[in-house]
C-alpha cells in the first residue's frame, strides 16, 4: 500500500526520484495505528487546522498532475486561505511530490524575498 502511494506521489516521475525513505520498512503495531489515525484525519479534513495563523503569508505550489489531492480539494484549500496566498505557482509536469531542485529553488527564493 505504501509503495503504491509513493508511486502516485512521485508520478509523473518514477518513484525512484523520491528521496530514500524508511517508510517502506515494516511498521510496528503502534506505527500502523498512527498511520490509520492519520488517514482517518485526512479523510475527514475539511478546513485549515485549529490554530492556523490567519495572518500568515502563504506560498501555494501545485503540481498540475497531482494524483493525490483532487482539483476540488485544491480549490477548497485556496478558498479557505482567502487573502493569505501571497504567491501561487502552478507546475506543469509535476505531481504531488514536489521534489525537483527547480521547485526547491522557487521555495527558497520566496522565503528569502517574499516574491
Amino acid at each position: 500500500m505504501l509503495q503504491k502511494f509513493l508511486e502516485r506521489c512521485a508520478s509523473p516521475l518514477p518513484a525512484s526520484a523520491l528521496p530514500a525513505a524508511t517508510v517502506l520498512s515494516p511498521l510496528s503495531d503502534t506505527g500502523r495505528q498512527r498511520l490509520q489515525q492519520d488517514l482517518k484525519l485526512l479523510r475527514h479534513c475539511n478546513d485549515l487546522p485549529v490554530g492556523w495563523p490567519r495572518q500568515a503569508r502563504t506560498l501555494v505550489i501545485q503540481g498540475e498532475e497531482d494524483a493525490i489531492v483532487s482539483r476540488e480539494s485544491q480549490e477548497l484549500l485556496l478558498e479557505r486561505l482567502q487573502g493569505q496566498v501571497s504567491a501561487q505557482i502552478q507546475l506543469p509536469g509535476h505531481g504531488h511530490a514536489l521534489i525537483t531542485p527547480a521547485v526547491l529553488k522557487q521555495v527558497l527564493t520566496w522565503l528569502e524575498t517574499g516574491a
